[in-house]
């Protein structure tokens, strides 16, 4: 996979990895390709995805031609901190802000719109469920969210 690092709206960095195949042997149609964005979990980043030969999302994202966006959750590796928390919120509250926000929407606009993805898919492990679930409620709630949400596993 191939690290990368964004600066997205609000003066926020998010750093991770990703493969973007350029065509795999199920070839889905551009009104069925998905963008898929892992967010790992409480004591890992985003190489979590990424762990060994064999054992990486690539090898999936390029068999399938399917896209794939593995990022460090915010506070974590080289994303912009959402410390300190206001009195009257939590760590997982201002994660989902920032990422339905700004992080999210820089990922679809720089991978998502760029190869033709239909819709973004949230793919989270352990901690990093808490923070998918939240922006999913948040983007919701959104008339233009800035990205389109297929779902969240």
């Amino acid at each position: 996979m191939q690290c990368f690092r964004l600066q997205v709206g609000n003066n926020v960095v998010v750093t991770g990895a990703h493969s973007i195949p350029a065509g795999g042997s199920i070839q889905p149609t551009s009104a069925a390709l998905p963008l898929v964005v892992g967010l790992h979990g409480g004591g890992y980043d985003h190489r979590y995805f990424d762990a060994l030969p064999g054992y990486s999302a690539k090898d999936l994202s390029v068999a399938l031609g399917v896209p794939f966006v593995s990022i460090d959750r915010p506070s974590y590796g080289g994303t912009t901190s959402v410390l300190p928390i206001p009195a009257n919120s939590d760590f997982t509250e201002e994660s989902a802000k920032v990422l339905n926000q700004s992080i999210l929407p820089g990922i679809w606009n720089s991978f998502g719109l760029a190869n033709r993805c239909s819709c973004m898919i949230i793919l989270a492990h352990s901690f990093g469920v808490m923070s998918a679930i939240a922006t999913a409620a948040l983007h919701a709630g959104h008339v233009n969210p800035g990205y389109p949400l297929g779902g969240s596993y």
